[in-house]
């Protein structure tokens, strides 16, 4: 049984819309931040998605019989958590200097 399937068996996430949506911000938005076009409301986008990631599924993974501190550096070391760094970082700094948002800002400003 695939890990999909049993996602959904245990989840019944398409009753609520919810691992549809995911998939189609991810595969909307991923390819905006490769070129570098509106990458802050795509970071904004992918960062509510792992949020909601880290909610729903990977706190349930850590184990339970750990010291906060252990807890905390285990929770540090999941994927999703580095991507959220990742994403604000992506959102205070911008795209940079090659990218489609940097391009246009300068057609736009001169």
């Amino acid at each position: 049984m695939s890990s999909t399937i049993a996602y959904r068996q245990y989840w019944n996430a398409e009753e609520y819309g919810l691992y549809h949506g995911a998939i189609h911000a991810t595969s909307a938005v991923s390819p905006l931040h490769l070129l570098g076009f509106l990458s802050s409301p795509a970071s904004v986008t992918l960062l509510i998605d792992m949020i909601v990631a880290i909610l729903t599924n990977a706190i349930s993974t850590l184990p339970e019989r750990l010291s906060p501190l252990n807890r905390l550096d285990d929770f540090l070391y999941l994927p999703e958590v580095l991507y959220v760094l990742f994403f604000v970082w992506l959102i205070c700094s911008g795209p940079g200097k090659f990218s489609v948002d940097y391009w246009l800002a300068g057609k736009l400003l001169s």
